[in-house]
């Protein structure tokens, strides 16, 4: 055996022991690649039992492989003690939706129920969501939400009889209080993280402009008033360095975008 191939063994056997160390004091193990959680359940004989925080398959783990040491070396794995409880706005789909076609959004944590989103959802996405519901199965109660008010809904679960009611609560999301509804009823909601580009769409939230177009002396301007940022901008993406200018635009401003073809003149009005 060569001096580096004693050096790596040495090194395997010292971040071996602190693997067996962190796995003792630890209940989770995070992929920070991938930024998912796993339960820590067992661990025998060098081989850790994990499963996806909150339910699902249980894998097997030999620490002693190579590229797990390297990754831990890495700190592609952590181990974590606690899981934390931060909110992030996320697309969310239900069971039988088409991904990428329906969905709503939300805010989860890494807390999961079998393996599954938990999500917070507020009332103008509770409203989609039926709409949604109306395309993709019926009006049946089992599947639409009652709204009560804003701070109250309600829906009868598949296999029950009566009502189920859920009140509106708050949760800190970015240093911002939401009011929002736990939706999760022990059903399979799956997630996915919003683009770059939708998040700075979403600093929009609120405001309204007025988007007006000049393309010549031959063709009359054209103007949109826009009242929905959200869903005009996602429709129609002026790119991300016109989204962030325009989040910082004051009411009763006005703001050009720079464009070869066209004059375009953006006027936020509230």
């Amino acid at each position: 055996m060569d001096a580096y191939e004693v050096k790596k063994e040495i090194e395997n056997s010292y971040n071996l022991g602190k693997i067996r160390q962190l796995i003792k004091k630890n209940k989770y193990l995070l992929k920070k690649e991938k930024n998912r959680y796993f339960d820590i359940n067992k661990f025998e004989k060098n081989k850790l039992s994990i499963n996806p925080q909150g339910g699902g398959f249980v894998q097997s783990v030999d620490i002693t492989d190579q590229n797990f040491i390297n990754d831990f070396k890495n700190k592609k794995i952590i181990f974590k003690n606690e899981l934390p409880m931060v909110y992030k706005k996320v697309k969310l789909y239900h069971d039988h939706w088409i991904e990428g076609k329906h969905f709503i959004k939300g805010y989860v944590t890494e807390h999961k129920w079998n393996g599954w989103s938990t999500p917070m959802v507020e009332l103008d996405q509770i409203e989609k969501f039926n709409e949604i519901q109306k395309k993709t199965l019926d009006s049946e109660a089992s599947s639409i939400f009652k709204i009560i008010d804003e701070d109250s809904i309600q829906i009868k679960m598949f296999d029950e009889d009566e009502w189920v009611g859920i009140e509106a609560s708050y949760i800190e999301v970015n240093n911002e209080t939401i009011k929002a509804f736990d939706v999760s009823l022990g059903w399979t909601w799956s997630e996915e993280e919003l683009s770059n580009s939708e998040r700075l769409i979403e600093k929009l939230q609120g405001m309204k402009f007025l988007i007006v177009r000049w393309s010549g002396d031959t063709v009359p301007p054209s103007s949109n008033l826009v009242v929905d940022p959200l869903k005009f901008f996602n429709d129609n993406y002026y790119g991300d360095d016109v989204i962030k200018d325009l989040a910082e635009v004051e009411v009763g401003e006005k703001y050009k975008v720079d464009e070869l073809m066209q004059d375009i003149e953006i006027l936020r009005y509230e």
